[in-house]
C-alpha cells in the first residue's frame, strides 16, 4: 500500500526522519546505517528496480561514493556536538576518496588465519562465542561473563600476547566464527546455515509485506555479517 500510495514520499521523509534520529549517519558506523537506509531505497522504490543491473550500479554508487562519505564522518575525529557546520568542514577537509581503496582495512583474512592459530593453541570454543551472538541483548549486567565478540578475542589472548598486535578493533569472518566455534565441522555448519537464510530471503522476497522488510534488510546485512564478526 505504501509503494502505491501518492503520500509514498512522505512516508519515506518521516521514516528517514525517525532513522536519522536513532541512527545518525554522522555518527554509527558503517554497518549500522548501510543495511537500514539501504532497505529505506529498496522497500520503498522496489518498482524502480527492475533487473539486476539496477541493483548492482546503484550498490556499486553506494558503495564507491557513499560508504567513503560516511567513513569521513565516523573517522572523524574532530566532531564538535554543538557546531555542526565546524564539524562538516571538518570532515570535507579530511575527505579522501582514495583511502577507501588503497588503505589496509579489510582484516578479515588475516583475523581468519589468526583464529586457526588460536583454535591451534586454545582448541574450539564449543559453541561459546555462537550463544553470546544469539543473546547478543542479554546485557552483562546480568551476564557478567557474556562472551566478547571473536575479533576481539583471538586479538586479546592470541595476537596481543604472541604476536605484536596493539588494539582489539578487528573482525573475524562468517567461516572463521564457525571455526572458532565448532572446528571444520563448524565451517560446514556455518555453510548450512547461510544457504538456509538465503532460501528463506529469496522465498520472503516474493512477498510485499512485512516479509518482503525481513529479505531486504537481511540481504544487504549479509555483506556485513561475513566479514564479520559475527557479534
Amino acid at each position: 500500500r505504501i509503494q502505491k500510495s501518492k503520500y509514498r514520499w512522505v512516508l519515506l521523509l518521516v521514516a528517514l526522519l525517525v532513522a536519522f534520529i536513532f541512527k545518525n549517519p554522522l555518527n554509527e558506523k558503517r554497518n549500522a546505517i548501510g543495511p537500514i537506509y539501504l532497505s529505506f531505497l529498496f522497500v520503498f522504490f522496489r518498482s524502480r528496480f527492475k533487473t539486476n543491473l539496477v541493483y548492482v550500479l546503484l550498490l556499486l554508487l553506494i558503495l564507491s561514493i557513499a560508504f567513503p562519505i560516511a567513513q569521513a564522518f565516523t573517522h572523524n575525529k574532530t566532531v564538535v556536538v554543538s557546531d555542526l557546520f565546524q564539524t562538516l568542514e571538518s570532515a570535507i577537509e579530511r575527505f579522501d576518496i582514495r583511502r577507501s581503496f588503497t588503505s589496509l582495512d579489510y582484516d578479515s583474512w588475516s583475523e581468519t588465519m589468526a583464529t586457526i592459530r588460536y583454535v591451534d593453541t586454545f582448541g574450539v570454543t564449543y559453541g561459546r562465542q555462537l550463544y553470546g551472538a544469539l543473546l547478543f541483548f542479554v546485557p552483562r549486567s546480568i551476564w557478567p561473563n557474556k562472551p566478547i565478540g571473536s575479533g576481539h578475542l583471538v586479538a586479546s589472548e592470541y595476537l596481543m600476547v604472541q604476536h605484536t598486535m596493539w588494539f582489539t578493533n578487528l573482525s573475524n569472518s562468517f567461516p572463521s566464527e564457525g571455526y572458532i566455534n565448532f572446528g571444520l565441522i563448524g565451517v560446514v555448519l556455518f555453510a548450512l546455515m547461510l544457504a538456509i537464510l538465503s532460501k528463506i530471503t529469496d522465498e520472503f522476497e516474493k512477498h510485499n509485506d512485512l516479509r518482503l522488510v525481513f529479505a531486504v534488510y537481511t540481504s544487504f546485512h549479509m555483506v556485513f555479517m561475513l566479514r564479520g564478526d559475527l557479534m
